[in-house]
């Protein structure tokens, strides 16, 4: 990740971000995430991510690139520390926070990716405790019998 203000961060990154995702989904032929990181997510960069469309030969191509501010980015990785997330984890939360950009504009959508993300922490946090809680009570069960 390169230091860029908000106001630079489209013009020198989400161009070639959006190219560097479709041709990767292009090369692998299955559904390709991206993740676009700055200090700060500007308007017009969420909204080119929003329209999330890259033309190759006059066909579009849509993309699926979620922004998000380094602060963030910083409270979804900094869980790593309480549960290790998987693949499917991460798929959850990119889903989840695209599901929102359609029939909105930017600002609604760059909301949404807030809200998502925060649901998505509980939900992750709340499983772990659910699984401790049976784990707790297979144990406690077993004991009983001793």
């Amino acid at each position: 990740m390169c230091p860029l203000d908000s106001l630079d961060s489209e013009a020198d990154e989400g161009e070639p971000v959006r190219r560097h995702v479709a041709m990767a989904a292009n090369n692998f032929g299955k559904d390709v995430y991206g993740v676009f990181i700055a200090p700060t997510i500007d308007t017009n960069t969420a909204e080119t991510f929003r329209v999330g469309v890259w033309y190759h030969n006059e066909t579009a191509q849509y993309l699926k690139i979620v922004p998000f501010s380094l602060n963030q980015f910083k409270t979804i990785f900094s869980g790593l520390l309480e549960k290790r997330y998987t693949p499917d984890d991460l798929k959850l939360l990119i889903d989840g926070c695209l599901g929102g950009r359609e029939g909105c504009h930017a600002p609604a959508w760059k909301e949404h990716i807030e809200q998502e993300m925060h649901k998505w922490q509980r939900v992750l946090v709340s499983e772990d405790k659910a699984f401790i809680d049976q784990i707790e009570h297979e144990i406690n069960k077993d004991l009983e019998f001793v």
